[in-house]
Parts: structure tokens; C-alpha cells; sequence
């Protein structure tokens, strides 16, 4: 397994596990570099494997097949 593959898969697992995060959210979470998370991130939306919502400017990740009414209630969980 090259380290793009594992770094992908490092992102996917914890989106799948923690679905709605901000970039700097999963930054956190996974220990990568800005550079690093920021071009797996576009080459997994590219390919449809994570999707990014907008809210206002803001994406929050979450995994493709993630219905919009479950990112909207994950989301208003999320708020205090």
C-alpha cells in the first residue's frame, strides 16, 4: 500500500466515523500536514468518495452516499 493510498484511507475512515467535520476538524484527527490533507481531500471529492457541503463558506466532509437529510440532522447535532 503506497502512503497516498493510506493516507486516503486515513481520511475516508475518519469522515466515515465522524461525518460533517471541517478541514481543520479532520487536520486534528488525522495528523496531517495542510498541504497534505488538502490534496486528498479534492482527489477524494473528485472521485466521489467524500463529498463537501458548503455552509456559508465552510465544507464540512462527508461520505458519498450520506443522504442530505442525515448530513442536516448530523449537522444540528452538532451545534450547541
Amino acid at each position: 500500500m503506497d502512503r497516498s493510498t493510506s493516507n486516503q484511507e486515513l481520511i475516508k475512515n475518519t469522515v466515515t466515523k465522524y461525518p460533517g467535520l471541517r478541514f481543520h476538524e479532520i487536520k486534528k484527527e488525522t495528523k496531517l500536514a495542510n498541504g497534505t490533507l488538502q490534496h486528498h481531500l479534492a482527489q477524494l471529492t473528485k472521485s466521489n468518495d467524500l463529498k463537501a457541503k458548503y455552509i456559508d463558506t465552510i465544507p464540512r466532509y462527508y461520505t458519498y452516499d450520506l443522504e442530505d437529510t442525515s448530513q442536516t440532522i448530523l449537522l444540528r447535532l452538532r451545534q450547541t
